[in-house]
């Protein structure tokens, strides 16, 4: 039997996600019928796969080790594994900066922001053997999240890039009232990813972002595309402003009205 306690990175996803995430090799069929036959609890309790994991949730897989090994993919050692990393990275780095969440470092010219090839050590794997050197990240934290470079700057370049620590990424709310009455916070990453089938495994990947046929922004379009096609119906296109006159920077781009119904 296997106790997981979910961490902050790992809080706010849907417990299938997580489960797919953590045994990124078994199918799906196998984590709904481990879940009715409740050899995979969440909280001691028998789970449906939809509960959305907060932090200190704790999962039970009462599973043999060398299932979980199987469909984790970690019998042998393979780059990107934790072992792996800490074995053939941990340069020195540069950090001009570091709070709980993010970390600035200057990257020198030489080493590549992100891997090419598998085997290729980057600015992520000295990253994420600094975390785990350090402390600020477990192997079993890795098994479900990677912290990533948030830039890239070309191989032969240096200069500055920022890196999250953390699975959490920065919102705006409100948008469509004035700047001042912004809501700023944090949200899970996972809050924005769906399990889709990529090169014949299922990868969280976030949702593309198309054109909703039924949306009010389209059928706005729908509705005028003929007037608009003859006759010159002209206002201010592009995304929010923050400076220039009041009638620019005050008023909401005509999506975020029509989508919010403003």
């Amino acid at each position: 039997m296997k106790e997981i306690t979910i961490q902050k990175n790992e809080a706010g996803q849907r417990f299938d996600k997580f489960l797919a995430k953590y045994m990124n090799q078994a199918p799906k069929s196998f984590f709904y019928k481990m879940l009715r036959k409740k050899n995979i609890t969440l909280n001691g309790k028998k789970a449906a796969g939809n509960e959305i994991l907060k932090l200190n949730d704790t999962v039970r897989l009462f599973l043999s080790d060398e299932t979980i090994q199987k469909f984790s993919g970690t019998i042998q050692q393979s780059p990107g594994d934790p072992d792996w990393i800490l074995a053939h990275a941990g340069k020195e780095l540069s950090i001009i900066y570091e709070d709980e969440s993010t970390i600035f470092l200057n990257k020198p010219a030489g080493m590549l922001s992100q891997k090419a090839k598998p085997d290729d050590i980057s600015m992520v794997e000295h990253l994420i053997a600094y975390l785990l050197n350090s402390g600020q990240i477990s192997k079993e934290e890795l098994r479900t999240f990677h912290p990533s470079v948030c830039n890239r700057l070309d191989r032969n370049t240096s200069g500055l890039i920022a890196a999250g620590k953390t699975g959490y990424m920065s919102s705006v709310r409100n948008t469509t009232a004035p700047a001042d009455k912004w809501i700023a916070g944090g949200i899970p990453v996972t809050m924005m990813m769906n399990m889709e089938k990529r090169h014949g495994e299922m990868k969280p990947v976030i949702q593309k972002a198309l054109v909703k046929l039924d949306g009010a922004p389209f059928k706005k379009f729908a509705a005028n595309r003929d007037e608009w096609a003859m006759t010159t119906s002209y206002v201010y296109p592009g995304p929010i402003q923050y400076f220039g006159p009041t009638e620019v920077c005050d008023e909401p781009t005509k999506t975020l009205q029509l989508e919010q119904a403003k």
